[in-house]
């Protein structure tokens, strides 16, 4: 892996202007040269000169930085997903058989119909009218951006999915008791009883005082492998504050089941074991997205849970008609189709990226651009 450019700042270009098209039009002019082939006279293991091509095989970034780079509107919008034109209103539809498909063919004529618009105005109009900006990317013809643009793991399963159970539907709260999670339904929700949105926010959070002891003591008490990192044993504290995908992660697979399993397993009320049996679903879906190998029927088991856990989650913690599915949870319904297409989720996930980003940040510049040209190191033994 190599660091090809970064995009200048101090502040991030404005994608409603097209101003990220001008940095991603440089990587994508170099793809194009690429794609026929260029040829080095010399290198080291070819004295006599070697013909190098590449191809971009997909874009690996979050959700919000996919959008801004592949021309989507963000995932607040109107139509949030990359794959369908199904409306954020409609996020509780668990049926794919019913939702409508992007065309590439449509999506490059309306994405150039913006690009070719010749004032700001103009443009802001179209993308009311159609939600898609115009890509660099959309210049590659073997590239399909519809299909190279797939949700990432690390963010849309363990930051976003696993982290909006554990502090949104389940609630955490460390001075009373944990409660069931019951919904309080009324005809009118507003401003006035956001608690019906947030249960953590009502006193009926599900990892009260006593679950939470009960985690930390097993946390506590379990040993681990070598090569896998335990979560923090003050999480979900205020003074811990946010964790890492890989933490959530830990938490979703290992932690957490191993407590919820102890205490709600064999729980004399349904609704917990219920609540167990969505949790573990989420929990099952996310372990098969991480698998390093795929079998046809991994891809189906992961479909299986990830639905289970999407129907059963309305149907346990849902207030209102309105859906409390997210555009994350409905990226996960999409995931299985990523996998049987692009294959297993750990050769093309954040994380490598995620850490050559935090090195890059703690590197000391003092603000002097352009003076900064190391950007790798050879050992040699």
């Amino acid at each position: 892996m190599y660091l090809v450019g970064v995009v200048p700042g101090p502040r991030s270009p404005s994608v409603i202007r097209g101003q990220i098209s001008h940095s991603v039009k440089l990587a994508v002019d170099d793809l194009q040269k690429f794609r026929q082939g260029v040829h080095f006279t010399r290198t080291y293991n070819y004295p006599e000169g070697r013909l190098c091509k590449s191809l971009c095989i997909d874009i690996i970034t979050d959700a919000l930085a996919c959008r801004e780079i592949a021309g989507f509107p963000s995932p607040s919008s109107l139509y949030p997903c990359t794959s369908c034109h199904l409306k954020k209103s409609e996020m509780g539809n668990l049926n794919r058989q019913s939702w409508p498909r992007r065309d590439l063919r449509e999506h490059k004529r309306l994405a150039k119909a913006w690009w070719d618009a010749e004032t700001f105005a103009e443009q802001k109009t179209l993308f009311k009218s159609h939600y898609l900006r115009w890509s660099e990317f959309n210049r590659l013809d073997y590239f399909n951006i519809i299909l190279y643009t797939p949700s990432d793991l690390p963010h849309t399963g363990y930051l976003n999915a696993a982290q909006t159970h554990f502090r949104e539907i389940f609630g955490i709260d460390f001075e009373k008791p944990g409660g069931d999670g019951q919904p309080i339904s009324v005809s009118d929700p507003n401003a006035m009883n956001v608690d019906l949105i947030r249960p953590s926010l009502h006193g009926n959070a599900v990892l009260g005082e006593d679950v939470m002891k009960e985690i930390y003591r097993d946390m506590d008490n379990i040993f681990l492998p070598t090569w896998m990192d335990s979560a923090p044993r003050d999480w979900g504290s205020a003074r811990r504050g946010k964790l890492k995908a890989n933490e959530w992660k830990m938490l979703t697979l290992v932690h957490v089941p191993i407590t919820l399993i102890r205490l709600w397993g064999t729980h004399p009320v349904e609704r917990k074991r219920d609540m167990l049996d969505n949790f573990m679903a989420l929990a099952q879906a996310l372990r098969i997205a991480d698998f390093h190998s795929l079998q046809r029927q991994d891809i189906f088991s992961f479909n299986k849970h990830i639905t289970h856990y999407l129907k059963t989650l309305q149907e346990l913690y849902q207030a209102s008609d309105e859906s409390i599915l997210k555009p994350h949870h409905h990226a996960l319904m999409h995931m299985g189709e990523d996998l049987a297409f692009m294959g297993p989720n750990h050769a093309r996930n954040t994380m490598p990226c995620e850490r050559y980003i935090h090195f890059m940040q703690n590197r000391n510049l003092n603000n002097q651009f352009g003076m900064f040209y190391i950007i790798g190191l050879v050992v040699h033994n």
